[in-house]
């Protein structure tokens, strides 16, 4: 597996990191360090959510993803 992790300062525009508060599989350790590296992050816990929180908490990711959207444009 490739470490792509130099390649998130390259990435020259806005991006929304979401994860789960409760999420197991993907630590939101691991969202802490793309926010750090990313040039334009925006980051947005979903409360409750766990490794699906798109699923799971669909109305706090659609709120999120809409207003992220909203501010892009």
């Amino acid at each position: 597996m490739k470490d792509e992790t130099l390649t998130l300062a390259k990435i020259n525009i806005p991006v929304l990191v979401v994860y789960g508060d409760s999420d197991i599989a993907t630590k939101p350790i691991a969202s802490d360090r793309m926010v750090a590296e990313l040039p334009q992050p925006q980051k947005v816990t979903i409360k409750q959510g766990r490794h699906m929180a798109l699923m799971e908490q669909n109305r706090q990711f659609a709120k999120a993803v809409s207003a992220f959207c909203n501010g892009c444009s």
